[in-house]
């Protein structure tokens, strides 16, 4: 993702809308958008064998088993914006954090009574669609006024969903080596946060690998806090993108190499192992990253 100071980005999300991008004096007005949802039945998933593979559509993206059976039908309605600059890419909705939560309904049962944190939770979808799925707790952290404000304002618009779950919004700048405890500002982290942030079983974040400077930050955030318990699996969804003609460049996402869990042939390092996770429909048995 390349763009020039005051440029707009939009999301592959929203080019699929016939709704415009609308501006007024103060930048692009934000528009409310519904995304309706059903937890699938384990039993009635597609495909005969367990874990069968279902192919890739023309682009090389996963065809994702679908359940002819649905319950717990919902809607989460999201207010997000059609286009932002790139510093501010939380407002809006990425094409991973669907993706995402498709993962996380077809695992729906690991996630009950857990402590969950979301990296970069931008819009908050994905932390909303797992307070459905009756977790413990939820962190849904990012940074930037803007974007936590449209967060939590969101997640309190979502409160049929939200409500019955403690969903909390913090600030979480991968940047600093620190949680921010200052009490002047509304997302700082309480002591009481923090004796949770040791019960954290799964962190998740989607299309948060875009740019290589903040992938560093992205990678020392995410290892310190999966050190933290030894315990804690993470599960990251990331958009494909290509640069230039797409014959010649190959698809990729900026900063994908990943370079504090890559070593310099491209391995993982010794003490961190990264698989492939299992595609939505099929039962998860180990986490795509762990920290030993």
């Amino acid at each position: 993702m390349c763009a020039l100071s005051g440029e707009l980005v939009l999301s592959d999300v929203h080019r699929e809308l016939v709704c415009p991008v609308v501006t007024n004096s103060e930048g692009v007005i934000p528009v409310s958008s519904r995304f309706p949802f059903s937890v699938p039945l384990r039993e009635d998933r597609i495909g005969s064998n367990e874990g069968e593979e279902t192919g890739n559509d023309d682009d090389g993206d996963i065809v994702v088993s679908r359940c002819h059976t649905k319950k717990n039908e919902d809607v989460i309605t999201i207010e997000h914006k059609m286009a932002t600059e790139i510093g501010q890419v939380g407002l809006q909705v990425w094409v991973a954090s669907l993706l995402l939560c498709d993962f996380l309904l077809a695992n729906a049962s690991r996630f009950s009574e857990e402590c969950i944190l979301e990296l970069g939770g931008g819009t908050g979808l994905c932390s909303i669609l797992l307070a459905s799925l009756k977790p413990s707790t939820i962190f849904c952290t990012d940074t930037g006024l803007d974007v936590l404000t449209q967060c939590q304002k969101n997640i309190s618009n979502n409160s049929h969903l939200t409500g019955q779950v403690t969903t909390r919004v913090r600030e979480l700048d991968w940047t600093k080596d620190h949680l921010d405890a200052d009490t002047h500002n509304a997302f700082h982290w309480r002591d009481e946060d923090r004796s949770l942030l040791q019960r954290v079983r799964y962190i998740v974040a989607a299309d948060v690998i875009y740019d290589d400077r903040l992938t560093d930050a992205f990678s020392k955030t995410l290892l310190r806090l999966m050190r933290q318990n030894g315990r804690t699996c993470a599960f990251i969804a990331l958009e494909k993108r290509s640069y230039g003609s797409f014959h010649i460049h190959p698809v990729m996402a900026d900063g994908r190499e990943t370079r504090n869990l890559l070593g310099p042939s491209g391995q993982p390092k010794k003490w961190c192992h990264i698989q492939k996770p299992p595609l939505p429909g099929t039962p998860c048995s180990s986490p795509c990253l762990e920290v030993n």
